[in-house]
């Protein structure tokens, strides 16, 4: 009996380890996606201090600074790029919003009216059912007393 227990701790045991193997995942990507992030600042630090050191020699150098254009002139692109695509989710956002919106001023006082109609249906329910009752008592009478002659 000791060893099944044993056996179905350690079988728990296995399971919660299981368990928290599979939460850490999530964290992990997380993880691995803030070091990749932290990459690339690094690396665009990096950049921007080799255009500062390249400035700061040579403020006139036209092929330094027509590089560095070329490299700004490719960031900004992807930016307005990310900009141009939030802006249109942020407008299907607000279309969504809209809609929704619109659908719950409709609902609403349809949802008001069953409201306010809800306290009278359950009287009548609670009527009905009392008849009901009434009934069912009448037959099951009639029933008990057998066939009239």
């Amino acid at each position: 009996m000791a060893v099944s227990q044993a056996t179905n701790e350690a079988q728990a045991a296995d399971r919660q380890v299981a368990e928290a193997i599979a939460a850490l995942n999530p964290i992990n990507q997380a993880i691995a996606a803030a070091h990749e992030q932290q990459a690339s600042a690094q690396t665009m630090l990096t950049l921007l201090d080799q255009w500062n050191e390249e400035i700061a020699r040579d403020p006139h150098d036209r092929k330094i600074l027509e590089q560095v254009a070329a490299t700004l002139s490719d960031r900004a692109t992807v930016l307005e790029d990310a900009h141009a695509e939030a802006r249109v989710q942020n407008e299907i956002a607000e279309e969504t919003l809209s809609s929704l919106t619109a659908r719950c001023d409709q609902l609403t006082p349809a949802l008001n009216n069953v409201n306010a109609q809800l306290p009278a249906a359950s009287e009548e329910l609670r009527a009905a059912n009392v008849a009901l009752a009434g009934v069912t008592r009448s037959i099951q009478t009639l029933l008990k007393s057998g066939p009239r002659a």
